[in-house]
């Protein structure tokens, strides 16, 4: 009778668990297959998908354009470039040259920058480097180079103050932050309106999946990824056209000055003889050019030739 008892309670302990372990497996089921795998497996990774876009596409440029703000003292910071004080002669070649007594020059304290870098601005500071291709400045100011060396960073130093009185570092950090959205939503212009037939096929088979294992929408996701390279690619792309207009425009500002301009010519003519020889291969040389911040030496040349010349004609028809 005792054992009867026990027997009974553990055949329906066991009954009732496997009802329990039944009906929470079935439940469990319906839960994973209408809950999880419908909408939170497929929420979760079209949003993953859709943050690795924005990530590719538009992450570097924002964190550029924040690294660019604070590096060139927008916000208030020292410039992260490390800098020594220039010579009491060069800040007074620098100031007498653009006729700004307030001008702060500083001497670039980094022995790679100061090699590739002949001299740049900042929002606050130009800095002077080392270029081992570039005459000496100290030479030129001391008396001891050439007169046409002294005409060359007179054009160079015009050049960078063109950018300070611009604002053309604000500009940049603007550009850098600003772009991918013009981007993202130029993209969603062209996919929903100027292509409207390829869009509605597209979203027909793909927008709304049968489960997440779906090939379509899968694809359509992962999609995402490729498609948030090639907007990197147009951002970088846009961001380093606007800069070499930038450039092109802080070169047009320089002084009508002949001399000036000859002293340009000759920086290009450097530039020109020591820059990569990519000529032998048409397709390195257009990406080298589409990729670099500044327009090419010979276009820089020519325009600058084109202002002596006309400056000549004048001359000799006032004579």
């Amino acid at each position: 009778m005792k054992y009867t008892r026990l027997l009974l309670i553990v055949s329906l302990t066991i009954l009732v668990s496997t009802f329990q372990i039944g009906a929470m497996h079935q439940l469990g089921r319906i839960a994973i297959k209408k809950i999880f795998t419908k909408s939170f497996a497929k929420k979760a990774f079209s949003k993953t998908m859709t943050g690795l876009n924005w990530g590719i596409s538009a992450g570097p440029m924002i964190a550029l354009g924040i690294l660019s703000g604070y590096t060139n003292e927008l916000f208030g910071n020292q410039s992260l470039i490390k800098t020594t004080e220039a010579s009491d002669n060069v800040k007074s070649f620098v100031r007498d040259t653009l006729h700004n007594n307030e001008v702060i020059v500083k001497n670039i304290d980094n022995p790679f920058l100061a090699t590739i870098i002949p001299a740049m601005a900042t929002s606050k500071n130009i800095l002077i480097g080392k270029s081992p291709f570039i005459p000496s400045l100290e030479n030129a100011v001391e008396g001891h180079g050439l007169e046409k060396d002294k005409k060359m960073w007179e054009c160079i130093f015009h050049h960078e103050h063109n950018h300070q009185k611009a604002k053309d570092l604000y500009r940049f950090s603007i550009a850098l932050c600003t772009i991918p959205f013009g981007t993202h939503y130029a993209a969603r212009l062209i996919g929903r309106k100027i292509v409207p037939y390829a869009t509605k096929a597209f979203t027909k088979t793909c927008n709304k999946p049968k489960s997440i294992g779906g090939i379509r929408w899968f694809f359509k996701e992962v999609s995402k990824i490729p498609t948030g390279i090639a907007k990197f690619v147009t951002n970088f792309s846009i961001f380093q056209a606007y800069k070499r207009h930038r450039e092109q425009k802080a070169d047009d500002n320089v002084p009508e000055d002949i001399d000036i301009l000859k002293g340009g010519t000759r920086f290009f003519k450097i530039c020109i003889k020591h820059e990569p020889k990519l000529n032998c291969n048409p397709f390195l040389k257009n990406i080298f050019r589409l990729c670099s911040p500044h327009p090419p030496a010979e276009y820089r040349l020519e325009k600058f030739e084109n202002r002596i010349k006309n400056l000549e004609q004048q001359e000799q028809h006032r004579l």
